[in-house]
């Protein structure tokens, strides 16, 4: 009679532990890309959401959106907490009815919207300097001199840019370029 080897059919030990390990590694990897690309999406997001406000302002600015009716606007615009680099405040300007504006700059008084928070420890790290950017009535011109940037940081630095141009152009991330 003929004798048959037994062959060993499984894994040994160490396979077992190169295999947990290769796993291990590419989760972690995982982990760390996918954190870093919430992160990402944080900060773009509250400068689309930024941005938004700013075009409505502009929108505002360009048709003339009457908010009362004892109330001519003169210019829409965001301003900036100077206290705190998280806060923004829509506003618009305004004059009486029937009152012939010269200088809208010191002429029409200012009433606030509706302030607003940047989300996710989002906050302007630059730009924010200048106060205030408004939008003119008729043209929804912005008083910013050429382009402006408006820099948008995260905790973690990531960072996405805002840009204003005084034709009115408001543009996120790679249309600042």
């Amino acid at each position: 009679m003929q004798e048959q080897k037994k062959t060993k059919k499984g894994t040994t030990l160490l396979e077992v532990i190169v295999v947990i390990s290769i796993i291990t590694i590419m989760t972690g990897v995982s982990l760390v890309y996918f954190g870093a690309q919430r992160q990402v999406k944080e900060v773009e997001a509250e400068a689309q959401k930024f941005a938004a406000v700013l075009r409505e302002m502009q929108n505002n600015a360009l048709t003339g959106k009457q908010v009362d009716d004892l109330k001519v606007p003169c210019a829409f615009g965001v301003r900036f907490d100077q206290n705190n680099n998280k806060v923004y405040i829509p506003y618009y300007t305004y004059h009486a009815p029937g009152v012939v504006v010269t200088d809208p700059a010191t002429e029409c008084a200012q009433e606030d919207i509706v302030s607003d928070v940047l989300e996710s420890g989002v906050e302007f790290s630059s730009g924010a300097g200048a106060n205030e950017y408004e939008f003119t009535l008729p043209h929804g011109r912005a008083n910013v001199s050429g382009k402006t940037i408006i820099t948008l940081r995260h905790p973690t630095g990531h960072t996405v840019d805002i840009c204003m141009e005084v034709t009115g152009r408001v543009g996120v991330g790679s249309e600042c370029e």
